[in-house]
């Protein structure tokens, strides 16, 4: 399953080779980056509030919200992307799971 992971600050912090297969990149050209460089509807996006996943993303993971995610060659395609909250109350990891569609 495609997969990664985020850091608060909505920088990848680890990607997993299906993740980078289907992003057309290998894992290293992923971490490091900003998750908008990939899910590029979510560049004014507010991805966390007071150290938890913003309401309105863990809303539009649920409802199955189609998002335009981007591969390393600049080609789009539709994808659900599902946002699950890991961590405890001082610090944040968000797992990102994308399915394409």
């Amino acid at each position: 399953m495609p997969a990664m992971m985020l850091s608060d600050d909505g920088i990848i912090t680890d990607c997993n080779g299906a993740c980078a297969t289907l992003l057309g990149r290998s894992p290293n050209g992923i971490v490091r980056q900003h998750i908008s460089k990939f899910l590029p509807q979510i560049h004014e996006t507010t991805l966390f509030k007071d150290h938890h996943l913003s309401p309105h993303l863990r809303f539009l993971s649920r409802i199955g919200h189609r998002f335009q995610a981007m591969r390393g060659d600049g080609t789009f395609f539709d994808s659900k992307v599902f946002f699950v909250e890991l961590g405890n109350t001082c610090e944040s990891f968000v797992r990102v799971i994308i399915r394409p569609i």
